[in-house]
């Protein structure tokens, strides 16, 4: 991924990446200035561009499968099971 941005922003952009989701990591960043020639200074009260290249990857959990009681057929093996544990004991 590749964007332009101000510390403060890149900062902001970052923190996002980190804490939302789906969760991503940042495995390499590499920072310059777009500005880039020697004894440059930004006027005061502004902040210099940069141009960011970020390489990012991402997961996510996956949702748990939601079983429906009367659907699913597990009450049903459970009485099973539960007869031919009263039979075990007989």
């Amino acid at each position: 991924m590749q964007l332009f941005a101000t510390t403060p922003n890149l900062q902001k952009i970052l923190y996002s990446l980190e804490t939302d989701t789906p969760y991503t990591l940042v495995e390499n960043v590499t920072i310059r200035p777009l500005n880039a020639f020697r004894g440059f200074k930004p006027p005061p009260g502004n902040e210099p561009e940069l141009s960011v290249l970020l390489d990012v990857s991402g997961f996510a959990y996956a949702d748990a499968p939601k079983v429906d009681a009367g659907k699913s057929g597990d009450t049903a093996k459970g009485s099973e099971a539960a007869k031919a544990g009263e039979e075990a004991k007989k």
